[in-house]
């Protein structure tokens, strides 16, 4: 009879365990809401956009800002959207002349010299850091944001090029 209350008392706590870590997953609507509220506070110009994201990010001093919690949360992300896309609609620039949003246009060919290319964003457990690979036409880097009074603020550059 003990070893049987065990092996429940051990079922229950593995499932809880598990559905705790999968519980605080991030979703795709909250990646592209993160992006888009990064775009609208630090005025980022993007009207034309790549379908699918950088692979990776080209700096790997990121790395010393996230905690050891963070690292294994972002591993995981980095594991369930290494295949995501961007669909039209997902991305949308803030327009402080109209004071409105537009949908960013999505091109799934990805030639142009015109488009922006995104690398999937590094997003910490508290959903308060997000390291963002940011690359318009001719120029381009790689940024950390840190989340104040419910504003993304750039706070770090760990690359930047201009073509």
């Amino acid at each position: 009879m003990k070893g049987i209350s065990f092996v429940i008392l051990i079922s229950l706590l593995l499932t809880l365990l598990t559905s705790c870590v999968k519980k605080h997953d991030l979703s795709q609507k909250e990646i592209f809401s993160i992006i888009n509220e990064i775009v609208k506070d630090n005025n980022l110009s993007v009207h034309k956009a790549c379908f699918s994201f950088d692979p990776q990010l080209r700096s790997k001093a990121f790395l010393y800002e996230f905690s050891k919690n963070d690292k294994k949360f972002i591993l995981r992300q980095i594991e369930l959207f290494k295949n995501l896309k961007i669909n039209q609609g997902d991305l949308k620039y803030y327009s402080f002349f109209y004071k409105k949003w537009f949908d960013v246009k999505i091109d799934t060919i990805c030639k142009e010299q015109t488009l922006t290319v995104f690398a999937l964003p590094l997003i910490s457990s508290d959903r308060e850091l997000v390291i963002l690979g940011y690359y318009p036409p001719g120029q381009g880097g790689e940024y950390l944001y840190k989340k104040r009074n419910e504003h993304w603020i750039l706070v770090k550059t760990f690359e930047h090029w201009i073509e």
